[in-house]
């Protein structure tokens, strides 16, 4: 999956990390194109993002996960990002 991550903060950021959890709710639980999956973007990697920049990265998916995205819409999507970090740059 291709993200385009965007710093809408004041201050220059690097060292982002975070989980991402992307899936459709059937009803009788969760089906996850990705769970928890930990997301690095290290200062050697992304470099350090301005106010109003934009990184672009991927995700990988499985063949099963991408089944499942087929079927995910506005009313059953489960999308949650977790454990976020990062540092502002001085």
């Amino acid at each position: 999956m291709f993200f385009l991550g965007v710093n809408r903060l004041e201050q220059p950021i690097k060292n982002i990390t975070f989980d991402y959890t992307l899936g459709v709710d059937t009803g009788d639980g969760v089906e996850y194109v990705l769970e928890k999956e930990r997301v690095e973007l290290p200062e050697p990697f992304a470099g350090t993002i301005q106010p109003g920049h934009a990184i672009p990265f991927t995700v990988p998916v499985t063949p099963e996960g991408a089944e499942i995205l087929q079927s995910i819409t506005e009313e059953n999507k489960v999308v949650k990002l977790e454990n976020a970090d990062f540092e502002l740059e001085n």
